[in-house]
């Protein structure tokens, strides 16, 4: 049985418009949201590999989400997955080693919402930031990770939980 979560990075800064979009930090509201599903991810699994888009908001994002763990957990900041589109989300998971039986992703959107859709076959309305999906699968390896094979378990995002 393998796991994967996909996140999409919590709310970010727009105060400073001459940063590059890359470049954007969360803004208050996003690290508060980053905290608050940390606490309620860490209480349902965790990772044994984190991969992270490598731009700033991600890598925060990230970080703040992995507070809620007391192991060092194992962070890869890969660049294919800024401006990805599901498919090339879908590329990276298809890479990871399978040893990983519970993988996070942490992502931008349209690509991590389309990505659930396309993974599990069904239909979420939206995908606000730091929304977290829970999808589980019977195969083996993450190279055969395909449309709809798995099954979406749960989805959670910050405003059930205030």
């Amino acid at each position: 049985m393998k796991r994967l979560c996909l996140i999409r990075h919590a709310k970010s800064s727009w105060s400073n418009m001459s940063l590059a979009d890359f470049d954007r930090p969360l803004n208050a509201r996003g690290k508060k949201d980053a905290l608050l599903m940390g606490k309620e991810i860490a209480q349902h699994i965790k990772p044994d590999l984190v991969i992270s888009s490598s731009a700033k908001r991600t890598k925060e994002t990230t970080a703040l989400l992995l507070q809620s763990f007391n192991n060092d957990i194992k962070v890869i900041y890969e660049d294919r997955l800024y401006e990805a589109s599901m498919y090339g989300m879908a590329d990276v998971i298809t890479e990871v080693d399978e040893s990983v039986v519970n993988l996070f992703l942490v992502a931008h959107n349209p690509g991590i919402h389309m990505l659930i859709e396309y993974l599990s076959g069904k239909h979420l309305a939206k995908m606000p930031t730091c929304a977290t999906a829970f999808l589980k699968t019977d195969i083996s390896t993450w190279s055969e990770l395909k449309a709809d094979s798995m099954e979406l378990e749960r989805f959670i995002y910050p405003k059930m939980f205030q």
